[in-house]
């Protein structure tokens, strides 16, 4: 099947963005509840405080995408950097609401969308600009939430993609 430039962009960036949740979705159930609130020093982030900030991103970028300013007056980006999640569920409805919102806009965008123009900051972008943007920001947290998991269940982890020597 021949894909146009666009088609092809929009499903590799799918395929990756579901690739990406994947991991997430892995390494959040193998970590165990105790250690959801844990930080290796105070500066660091505990992966319920990168969860509520990813979380926080999503509904605020892909709320409204092409009608509003990306960055909701209503959010509190600083609070996501804050305080702790009680408990493993809570955390899995914060992760997967994020989620859904950015999948219902995803799936939404079509080829001639990708170079409409949407604000984020009071900034004009292009939606390709902004998916790529996010598609590198959501991995930058993801990749910190697995080696925070990783670190914490060192002595039983199970390798999220291809295991060393092998």
């Amino acid at each position: 099947m021949i894909m146009n430039l666009e088609e092809e962009f929009l499903t590799k960036l799918r395929e990756r963005l579901d690739q990406l949740k994947h991991k997430g979705d892995l390494a959040l159930s193998k970590i165990d509840e105790k250690h959801i609130n844990w930080k290796p020093d105070k500066e660091s982030n505990s992966i319920a405080i990168i969860v509520k900030h990813i979380s926080g991103n999503m509904l605020s970028r892909w709320t409204d995408f092409y009608t509003s300013d990306g960055e909701k007056k209503w959010r509190d980006r600083d609070g996501e950097f804050e305080g702790e999640i009680r408990n493993k569920e809570e955390l899995l409805t914060i992760w997967n609401k994020g989620w859904k919102k950015f999948y219902d806009i995803l799936n939404e965008i079509k080829d001639e969308d990708l170079l409409r123009i949407i604000v984020i900051y009071n900034e004009q972008k292009t939606v390709i600009n902004t998916l790529i943007h996010h598609l590198e920001h959501y991995a930058y947290h993801v990749g910190q939430m697995i080696y925070l998991c990783k670190h914490l269940k060192s002595n039983v982890w199970e390798s999220l993609s291809v295991p060393r020597k092998k």
